[in-house]
């Protein structure tokens, strides 16, 4: 190679050198201001914040994620277009600004009646900006659920008819307290077969005598509608349910001879009367003592369980007409704790038939006065009144628990026949009756105490007595449907019972 091609291959070299050393340092530049002209944004806070409307009332509370800062302001828009900005630090509670921070749990709470164009149940867009990260952190629509109270109630013109006698029910629905005006309203009201439809008259909507249905419509709030049925009454309402029932007869000596005549003859009178008392099979009697034996503080079985038939019910009325007074002292607890094994040894007892019904039934004419031991048929002689009741509420217990009785099913009543004794009604009803503890008459539900003049008053009363726990007759309405949802639906339904008298 010549001089001169050695010298032009040497500027060559150094030329693309030069060259490669350019391209790398403009390369490093072109990625320098890339890399540092990006800007760095603060990102927006992770919160829940959910929305709603209560009462008229706003609220926004934090349901988790990060606290975020009292500067924080939310934006209601209405319907109409207008908007209001409303800063959380004037609406957040004193005790939850003291950190400076909207926390977790934390509600805000904005009274909708301060906006001049807002309609209750209208819809509010809403949206939270956090100005700490120029976001926003919620954003949405808030609506009130529309609710309406609708109550159901019922009565009727007469509780104790006759057979073939024309009854009226009264049923109405009210928009107890809104808050909606309620639409949609669909009443079912049931009538058992011992009563027949006659008429139906109904103040709005239509009602069908077939399907029982009322459609009542719509009721705005505070106001009522009603319905008028009249029904005849064909025939009792005999339970179909086999019922163990349990008298326990007070023959303490506080009862005249003449009393206690007059209330045997009640009863055998009562129970020869089918109309009164069923002789098909379906109830169990057995009848106790108590103010019998040495002393007089022992309880006896006078009638152990029988089933009540048509072959024997006039068997059982004699036993009872020939029944001795005791005489003898008021062994309350003695006559309840024969009675829950009396029942329990009985084939028909309910823990071997489930479905069977167990009702206890006290007379009495004055307090508990003897002490014994709960299942101890006699007592440990006068004891005074706060032992004997005591006594007797212990045996109330044993009774309940050995029978297993059901509140849905089985119950405890007493009469109290005023005398010269004083009868505690308001410790009958509150520690002895079951589960209930009625006073009025006739009761609403089972667990009653009925109080009478005399012993010709609890006479007077058996027919209605009986009807009660064998005759009576449901009756009910109920809401089937409304548009909106109901706050309390524990008014939502009613029933009525009838207790037709016996000819």
């Amino acid at each position: 190679m010549s001089k001169n091609k050695r010298a032009k291959h040497g500027v060559s070299e150094v030329f693309g050198t030069i060259l490669l050393l350019l391209i790398s340092v403009t390369l490093f530049s072109v990625v320098y201001v890339a890399l540092f002209s990006i800007q760095v944004e603060h990102s927006s806070p992770s919160v829940n914040i959910v929305g709603t409307i209560e009462g008229n009332k706003l609220i926004l509370e934090n349901r988790g994620g990060e606290s975020l800062s009292l500067d924080t302001e939310f934006i209601i828009g209405s319907g109409s277009g207008s908007t209001e900005r409303i800063s959380i630090n004037d609406y957040l509670s004193d005790e939850y600004k003291n950190n400076g921070k909207w926390d977790i749990g934390e509600r805000v709470v904005y009274p909708l009646d301060t906006l001049s164009d807002f309609n209750r149940f209208d819809p509010l867009d809403v949206s939270v900006v956090d100005f700490d990260s120029s976001s926003i952190v919620m954003m949405g629509t808030v609506k009130e659920a529309r609710m309406a109270d609708v109550k159901v109630e019922m009565s009727v013109s007469d509780q104790t008819p006759d057979i073939g006698q024309n009854i009226i029910f009264y049923i109405t629905v009210r928009n107890q307290n809104g808050p909606s005006n309620a639409s949609g309203i669909i009443i079912k009201d049931i009538l058992p077969g011992s009563l027949i439809y006659v008429s139906g008259v109904a103040s709005q909507g239509t009602y069908d005598s077939i399907s029982n249905i009322w459609n009542v419509g719509d009721i705005n709030v505070s106001f009522f509608a009603t319905l008028q049925i009249t029904a005849n009454v064909q025939s009792y309402g005999y339970n179909s349910q086999f019922t163990q029932l349990a008298l326990l007869l007070d023959g303490s000596g506080s009862i005249s001879d003449s009393a206690w005549s007059t209330m045997k003859n009640g009863l055998v009178n009562a129970i020869k009367n089918a109309s009164v008392f069923p002789h098909d099979g379906s109830v169990e009697l057995t009848v106790i003592q108590f103010g019998v034996g040495a002393g007089g503080f022992c309880a006896r079985v006078e009638i152990n369980p029988i089933v009540v038939g048509y072959d024997n019910y006039l068997t059982i009325a004699n036993k009872i007409a020939n029944i001795t007074q005791g005489k003898g002292w008021t062994p309350m607890a003695a006559a309840i704790s024969l009675a829950a094994k009396t029942l329990l040894n009985s084939n028909n007892f309910g823990g071997f038939n489930p479905d069977n019904k167990q009702v206890i039934n006290l007379v009495t004419d004055g307090n508990p006065n003897v002490s014994s031991l709960p299942g101890d048929s006699c007592g440990y002689g006068y004891s005074g009144e706060p032992a004997g009741k005591a006594a007797a509420e212990d045996a109330r217990y044993y009774l309940l628990n050995t029978l297993s009785m059901d509140p849905n099913q089985d119950e405890f009543d007493a009469v109290a026949v005023r005398g010269s004794q004083g009868v505690n009604i308001t410790w009958l009803r509150g520690a002895i009756s079951w589960p209930n503890g009625y006073t009025n008459w006739p009761p609403t539900a089972p667990g009653w105490v009925h109080e009478v003049l005399d012993w010709q008053g609890f006479v007077d009363s058996l027919n209605l007595q009986f009807s009660i726990l064998f005759k009576k007759i449901d009756c009910s309405a109920e809401l089937l449907s409304s548009t909106y949802m109901d706050p309390n639906t524990t008014n939502n339904e009613v029933t009525i019972s009838i207790y037709p008298n016996s000819q």
